[in-house]
């Protein structure tokens, strides 16, 4: 027995092996039954923050953001910041609050590969990166807390 295949939607984006999906949180207010979700969309360039309320089936798109170069990897580094890998080697950072400018900050990767065309495909977060990782900054923020 064959899946159920749902309509084809004109002028939809062109779903790719290497769109991306992460559960986000945030400071917007939604219902308990709701979930704040980033999508990435490789053909199209393009980052959606969309909320999604399981009870009512209702699906909205908060925001878009256009990539310089093809999302590869989603990750979130806190309430308002997103962190895309792109192709290209690039990061770039978006601030994803809803109540603020949209603003982004973009960065080169280093690669040993020049004009590499893959992204980033993994991002992890130090669990306890030493004082040359982060200049201290980290240390100095949990020692007054």
């Amino acid at each position: 027995m064959e899946p159920p295949v749902a309509p084809l939607l004109v002028g939809r984006p062109e779903p790719s092996e290497r769109d991306r999906m992460i559960e986000i949180t945030t400071k917007a207010l939604i219902q308990s039954s709701s979930t704040m979700l980033a999508v990435s969309c490789f053909n199209e360039k393009q980052v959606l923050i969309c909320n999604v309320d399981i009870k009512t089936r209702s699906r909205s798109i908060k925001q878009t953001f256009k990539t310089e170069n093809n999302p590869t990897y989603l990750y979130q580094i806190d309430d308002d910041h997103l962190l895309v890998g792109t192709s290209g080697q690039n990061f770039e950072i978006w601030n994803i609050d809803p109540s603020a400018e949209q603003a982004k900050f973009v960065s080169r990767v280093h690669s040993k590969v020049p004009n590499a065309q893959e992204g980033p495909s993994q991002i992890v977060k130090l669990e306890n990166p030493s004082p040359m990782i982060t200049d201290g900054i980290i240390d100095d923020e949990e020692s007054k807390t």
